[in-house]
């Protein structure tokens, strides 16, 4: 399983390792929200969730690993002043109408990304939630205001969007993979294992 945030970044790249090394073995893939998620895993209809921290509440009985954190971008129309800049300050969209996920359903991004808004040192006037991150960069191309996603819940090719970085050093997303703590499948393991990999793999780039 996996939240939204995955869908672009390293995810797809290790699923298919782990179907070339493994080619007898069905996957079945699921997107959901970070407390489905967990639940899922402990009731074992999921061997194993990447998902945006803290599980609300606490479930028992699962083990975690911290992954890299995912950074925040602002998201803006092609049209806006500030769409050549390759980094700003949230501080500078503070009189701009935003488009940003809803609280209720993804608890763990809002969080941090309530604590981002914080520490720049305003409340967003929210024009519009909208819980599907490509929607969402939709509505901002089409005008309807500014947003803030993750790098990894996005496609960054479009002409009719700039996704500057932002400046803050806590503009950024922790996300862990979690797994039931008595799991001994060697499958498992395996995928474990090939995250590490990948992961020590991105760190120090190519070549």
């Amino acid at each position: 399983g996996f939240a939204d945030d995955y869908r672009y970044g390293f995810l797809p790249r290790l699923l298919g390792d782990f179907s070339i090394g493994h080619p007898n073995v069905y996957l079945r893939s699921q997107v959901g929200m970070t407390g489905d998620l967990g639940e899922a895993v402990h009731d074992r209809n999921l061997d194993i969730a990447f998902i945006t921290p803290p599980l609300v509440p606490d479930i028992r009985g699962l083990r975690e690993r911290a992954l890299p954190p995912v950074e925040f971008r602002a998201v803006l129309p092609s049209g806006h002043r500030l769409a050549g800049a390759g980094t700003i300050s949230l501080a500078a969209l503070r009189d701009e109408r935003f488009v940003l996920p809803a609280m209720a359903h993804w608890t763990g991004f809002f969080r941090q990304l309530a604590r981002l808004f914080d520490h720049a040192g305003f409340e967003p006037a929210v024009f519009h939630e909208i819980n599907d991150p490509d929607l969402l960069c939709n509505v901002v191309a089409a005008g309807a205001g500014v947003g803030l996603a993750t790098a990894g819940s996005m496609a960054t090719q479009r002409d009719d969007l700039a996704f500057p970085r932002l400046v803050e050093p806590d503009a950024e997303v922790a996300q862990v993979v979690i797994w039931r703590s008595d799991d001994d499948s060697p499958l498992v393991a395996d995928l474990l294992g090939m995250l590490d990999a990948r992961v020590s793999r991105d760190r120090v780039g190519p070549g």
